[in-house]
């Protein structure tokens, strides 16, 4: 996927995509084809205004006489006839009703009079359609930073039931941004080194389908931000940046990781679906949810790396907002490289408003410790309860936990509304539940010693092995709450222990332990 995207089958099917216009033109008796807008026009060249295409001469005014001319006839297909490049000292404004194409992708439209709103701009504008074009914006190429006043794209604001096909956006701010749209759709189309996000849509656009999108050396990939019902399918982010590794851009975009851009940044928007996404060697964060519903189907990653301390692979916040987040079948999430000290796998700022639901392979082995997942908010597709000695579901009689030694005690009493499990060391002090030997674990446990550091919980991969993981509390508190994971080790069965030095009591309030089995 990181093969520069100048050259490709998509080249081919732009052109393939204009013969049809070209056929029907030329063939005698033969009907003026369709720009697919319901209305039925001839094609304009745009030479036929006084267009040149040298690179040189400013055609911006001749392109705009094109448009004009289409829509005053009530909509038609305006052509750039040959690759160009075609120079523009402004943004083209698009029409309604209008077809803007070039006769393959590498027709070429170059903003060069300065930093506009974007190569291609449009207003409450409806039923047109862009596409066949490569537009290149006004940032230098090899410019570090955000990308300044640098000009979009294509930036469109309030259009409806537009499609946008086959089109590239190089060296602009954003590649394509959409504001307060409706019912449209973007295929086949790429940001390539643009400084921020390669697709941005925002401010209420609804009811749209990107598909077969590419975000190449850009800041980031998507940023949907209250937006609601729309997909994205296969859409691919390469060597995205912004948020890379101090003095070390991945790519080209000079993104800065301390304000980073994110693979998916899907703030405040609802009802979005995700399919089949790809990222390959990126520096930024993965996915950002604040106030979300979203669903992420199969998501691949390759060579991703945590750097600093701040990064996170996956993000849900909000203080004022609910966040439901699923993700489904994922392939690398246990690739992604985690130097020492360096990022979270998941952050969930909060647990009582943020829910994030997994399925599937998805854990980051790399990131194996207290930081690395969250207690709360995280909810697992096939998790299974171990232990459970809750304050609300404890049970007074016996526990599962086993007690080799006869004169150790374990036992469940109730002093009002208090519940609490009771270990009291009188022979070896040890306390143990077979577990299984390979899963994702979380453990908690609340409650006090009578001595300092008098209590030891450790969970071995197999029995007599060394602990996998090991919790021993300095003061006379304890308060556990952790993920964890036990690799496979050839073992059938792990072991939790509770061991308890001589004289030492124990009360829990809370002894939980679940785990998401066999997770391979």
């Amino acid at each position: 996927m990181t093969q520069n995207p100048d050259t490709g089958r998509r080249a081919l099917l732009g052109a393939a995509a204009i013969m049809p216009l070209l056929t029907a033109s030329s063939s005698p008796g033969a009907p003026p084809p369709s720009v697919g807008t319901g209305r039925i026009a001839g094609l304009i060249a745009v030479t036929d205004h006084g267009a040149v295409g040298d690179g040189i001469a400013d055609d911006h005014a001749a392109i705009t006489r094109a448009i004009a001319a289409a829509r005053a006839q009530g909509g038609g297909t305006v052509i750039l006839p040959h690759a160009g490049p075609w120079r523009v000292s402004a943004p083209i404004e698009i029409a309604d009703d209008v077809t803007l194409t070039g006769t393959v992708q590498h027709t070429v439209v170059k903003q060069t009079g300065g930093d506009g709103d974007a190569v291609i701009t449009g207003r409450d504008k409806a039923r047109f359609r862009i596409a066949n074009l490569t537009l290149i914006g006004t940032r230098p190429p090899g410019g570090r930073g955000a990308g300044g006043s640098a000009c979009d794209g294509i930036a469109l604001q309030g259009c409806s039931y537009f499609d946008i096909d086959t089109v590239r956006a190089d060296y602009c701010r954003h590649g394509f941004r959409f504001r307060e749209c409706f019912t449209f759709g973007v295929a086949q189309a790429t940001a390539l080194r643009c400084a921020s996000y390669g697709f941005a849509l925002s401010d209420g656009c609804t009811s749209f389908v990107l598909r077969n999108t590419t975000s190449w050396g850009c800041g980031g990939g998507w940023s949907i931000a209250g937006c609601a019902y729309g997909s994205l399918t296969g859409c691919a982010c390469d060597l995205s940046d912004a948020g890379g590794k101090p003095g070390d851009p991945f790519g080209d975009s000079g993104g800065d990781y301390r304000r980073p851009a994110f693979i998916f940044d899907l703030s405040g928007s609802k009802g979005i679906a995700i399919i089949a996404p790809g990222c390959e060697n990126c520096n930024s964060p993965w996915l950002y949810a604040e106030g979300t519903q979203a669903t992420i189907l199969s998501p691949f990653i390759f060579g991703m790396e945590a750097h600093t301390p701040d990064w996170r692979l996956i993000q849900l916040r909000g203080a004022d907002s609910y966040s439901n987040v699923t993700i489904v079948n994922p392939f690398g999430f246990d690739a992604v490289a985690n130097p020492a000290g360096a990022g979270t796998a998941i952050l969930i700022e909060n647990p009582q408003r943020q829910r994030l639901f997994l399925s599937g392979r998805w854990r980051v082995n790399a990131f194996d410790g207290g930081r690395a997942y969250p207690s709360k908010g995280l909810v697992v597709e096939g998790q299974q309860t171990l232990l459970d000695y809750t304050a609300v579901t404890m049970t007074p009689g016996g526990t599962r936990l086993l007690s080799p030694h006869p004169d150790d005690r374990a036992s469940v009493t109730v002093e009002g509304l208090r519940k609490s499990l009771h270990l009291v060391r009188g022979g070896t002090g040890l306390f143990q539940l077979p577990v299984p030997a390979e899963g994702l674990f979380h453990l908690v446990a609340q409650g006090r010693c009578s001595m300092p550091g008098g209590a030891t919980f450790a969970v071995l991969p197999r029995p007599g092995a060394p602990p996998a993981r090991r919790w021993q509390e300095t003061g006379s508190g304890i308060a556990i709450d952790e993920w964890f994971y036990l690799p496979p080790g050839g073992s059938q069965t792990g072991m939790l222990t509770i061991a308890l030095q001589p004289g030492a009591r124990v009360d829990l309030e809370t002894l939980v332990m679940t785990c998401v089995e066999g997770q391979v």
